[in-house]
């Protein structure tokens, strides 16, 4: 199919009303079409796959709107982090060992020194492990979960643990230098509105930091509803307002890392 019978196909869609969904990366709305229906590894469902043609992401679109329809993201992600990070078999042992090998704070401030070291937001934080690695740089860490159970149940055992404040109120966080999202953009079915919410509340100089997984069939999940590629991020970025410092691919497992921040204003 040629570029122009894409875009002929597409404002046919949006025409006819079928194609009314925003996309959840760049925003833009009414100007997607169909990639691909694609059995998932994991669960040999079928999935209906588009692709935006603004932002070139990839969006699993019977899912997403789904989520939308059924407004049920937030109790089917706080279900799936409860399963997926599981704290009852860790000891002490087991996340000093952990948070000690953790590089990715190591890895943000060799590639953006200058990021002020106040606050750390882990959005989306699992057991915690990051907002307490991030205490070796930052005075302060918030752990934000939307299931908070497994962060209190080792919070005792953390590094720091004192400067690692744990929180699934969104609406109280304010003010943060790093804005952290490890494999959680993906499964935020209005993640501009959400990260944009955000970053408003990010301070001078802060930056953004995240991975996210590229498209594969194995990654395909019910909450896996955008894929992005390095155009994608770029694009997200450009619409938060914020500078890319960076893209990365861990090429090993498909991952795509970027680091973006604030634009310097001119006085």
């Amino acid at each position: 199919m040629s570029s122009i019978d894409i875009v002929e196909k597409s404002i046919t869609l949006r025409s006819n009303g079928r194609d009314s969904l925003t996309c959840p990366c760049c925003g833009t709305e009414s100007f997607m079409v169909p990639r691909e229906k694609c059995i998932g590894t994991l669960d040999g469902r079928i999935y209906n796959l588009w692709t935006c043609l603004f932002c070139t992401a990839i969006i699993n679109r019977d899912d997403i709107e789904a989520s939308i329809r059924e407004n049920s993201s937030i109790s089917d992600q706080a279900e799936s982090s409860h399963h997926f990070y599981d704290s009852s078999c860790l000891d002490e042992s087991k996340i000093k060992k952990y948070i000690e090998g953790d590089q990715r704070i190591d890895f943000l401030i060799a590639n953006y020194p200058e990021v002020p070291r106040g606050v750390f937001l882990d959005f989306g934080a699992g057991q915690g492990f990051a907002a307490s690695s991030a205490t070796k740089y930052f005075e302060k860490s918030i752990a934000f979960e939307i299931s908070v159970e497994n962060i209190f149940r080792i919070h005792h055992m953390l590094p720091n643990k004192d400067r690692v404040e744990i929180t699934n109120d969104i609406s109280e966080i304010e003010g943060f230098d790093v804005l952290f999202a490890f494999h959680v953009l993906e499964h935020i079915p209005d993640m501009l509105v959400v990260i944009s919410n955000l970053i408003r509340r990010l301070n001078p100089g802060g930056a953004l930091f995240f991975q996210v997984p590229l498209f594969r069939r194995d990654y395909l999940t019910r909450t896996h509803y955008t894929f992005m590629n390095s155009y994608a991020c770029e694009r997200l970025c450009e619409k938060l307002d914020l500078v890319v410092k960076g893209v990365w691919f861990d090429h090993d497992q498909d991952f795509i890392t970027c680091i973006a921040c604030q634009a310097v204003r001119n006085t």
